[in-house]
């Protein structure tokens, strides 16, 4: 009797055992991706110039084409110098933001025909989402997180939000010690960066009756730092147009779409690729003032010619 009491109680703290251990693997059976920082060190000195990566995983047979991401970090230990998107896997709706009062980071991007994770043959690990570079001001620990709010969609076009876990990094900041070289992390990726952002292909679309110019390139190594735009008016007003820096979509000036345009991408570096757009509509001869101001001046010049005869006798 005693014996099959004690069998009884082995079998339920088995049973028991294996149901407490399922439930903890329950969330993780049904997490779809993670969403991590990840940097090359663990420790820096005061005055360095670091890199944290944005990544995700994706859980095998799912697809996210949408994420949205919220960091938090110390501002009174790191500062943020900037955000790259050099090599992200995505388009990014706006610029991310940057608030270094508030310690905050966020960014929002979509993955055109969605992410499955890394599949084999890549050259590298292809989950980058962006580079934070940091700048650490003082010493401490350094804990930067992705906050609570942040979340990724499926890509089953029914934008269902993804079962998401996240994961921070912890840095150790330290007095700088004199023997010890200072790193910028950063400036090494920099160097390395000769080639210009990507072709592309600008397109003119009507929005509210206005005519814009939505624009987008990506640059592999440094990132897109910013677009200027040039809107080649008619000859006679070549001397008012300028570079102008902006952003897609772009109003543009000339509504009537006879002006030729330029958009320059520029990345981190200063590196440039410039786009070429013809006019969509070619002015008629008669609506040219150009070509007024030729006819006139050669109407005038021709009145000066006959008239100069008459003039000289006059000064006699």
């Amino acid at each position: 009797m005693q014996n099959s009491k004690s069998q009884f109680k082995i079998k339920n703290y088995v049973i028991l055992v294996f149901l407490l251990g399922f439930s903890l693997a329950l969330p993780l059976i049904g997490q779809a991706a993670e969403l991590y920082l990840e940097s090359s060190e663990n420790n820096y000195y005061i005055d360095e110039t670091f890199v944290v990566d944005i990544r995700i995983n994706v859980k095998h047979g799912e697809s996210i084409n949408a994420i949205e991401g919220y960091i938090e970090f110390p501002n009174n230990i790191l500062e943020i110098k900037d955000f790259s998107t050099g090599n992200s896997i995505l388009t990014f709706i706006e610029k991310p933001k940057i608030n270094q009062e508030q310690g905050l980071i966020s960014f929002v991007g979509i993955i055109p025909g969605g992410y499955s994770g890394m599949i084999p043959g890549d050259p590298g690990p292809s989950n980058l989402l962006g580079k934070i570079i940091f700048e650490s001001i003082s010493s401490g620990t350094a804990k930067i997180i992705l906050k609570d709010n942040s979340q990724a969609l499926l890509s089953d076009g029914k934008g269902t939000i993804a079962e998401l876990s996240t994961k921070g990094v912890i840095l150790e900041v330290e007095p700088p010690k004199e023997v010890q070289p200072l790193r910028d992390e950063w400036q090494e990726e920099l160097e390395k960066d000769k080639i210009p952002p990507e072709d592309f292909k600008p397109e003119i679309v009507k929005i509210d009756d206005k005519y814009y110019l939505s624009f987008t390139t990506k640059d592999k190594d440094s990132g897109v730092d910013h677009y200027d735009i040039l809107e080649k008016f008619s000859i006679l007003r070549l001397g008012i147009a300028r570079w102008v820096e902006t952003n897609s979509p772009y109003l543009l000036k000339d509504q009537s779409l006879s002006s030729r345009i330029e958009i320059k991408a520029i990345d981190k570096v200063g590196n440039e690729r410039i786009v070429k757009l013809p006019a969509t509509y070619s002015l008629p001869w008669y609506k040219n003032y150009f070509i007024w101001v030729i006819i006139i001046l050669v109407i005038l010049s021709y009145l000066c010619f006959k008239l100069w005869p008459y003039l000289k006798i006059k000064q006699h």
